[in-house]
């Protein structure tokens, strides 16, 4: 299973559309219009043992999500925190989620991505053809593309990570 959360894109968020008024000579194309949407709900998840950690793990995402779809680019930014909790052992530790991540959208269902700043993923995770396990925080700047864009269980693959890795599992075991 393979998913990623830069907080709050994995959470169902109560959210308020943003056009902006343009005069009528001066407005783009319907389709060319960006949407922006602002999500300032917090979430809880929890992902079963296997899923990334051989534990279970508890995720509460605070902070502000801001989504600008435009076409086939969504753009999202994080001004955020993700606090990760062992739920057998009682530990945890909250991270910094700031992050801007952006995904164009092919025509075939897949995408590719880039992301900068602090970036959660977790699963099985391909990096240059080797598989990873873990749930892990890249901070710095990735390249992926996944396998299957409205499916977020899909296979991700990345072909650039420049930054840190941490398995944020060893931080809670």
């Amino acid at each position: 299973m393979k998913r990623f959360v830069a907080i709050g894109a994995a959470a169902a968020i109560t959210s308020l559309m943003l056009v902006a008024p343009a005069d009528a000579a001066k407005t783009p194309p319907k389709s060319n219009r960006p949407i922006v949407t602002v999500s300032t709900d917090d979430f809880v998840m929890s992902l079963p043992a296997g899923v990334g950690c051989t534990f279970p793990v508890q995720l509460l995402g605070q902070g502000t999500l801001t989504t600008t779809t435009q076409r086939q680019k969504v753009k999202r930014v994080f001004d955020s925190t993700l606090t990760i909790t062992n739920p057998t052992n009682q530990q945890s530790v909250t991270l910094n989620a700031d992050s801007t991540v952006v995904d164009r959208r092919r025509r075939d269902g897949t995408s590719k991505s880039t992301s900068k700043g602090n970036v959660f993923f977790w699963g099985d995770l391909s990096v240059k053809g080797k598989t990873v396990d873990g749930l892990l925080l890249i901070k710095g700047r990735t390249r992926f593309t996944l396998a299957d864009y409205s499916n977020p269980d899909s296979a991700t693959n990345f072909t650039k990570i420049k930054g840190t890795v941490t398995d944020v599992c060893t931080l809670i075991d």
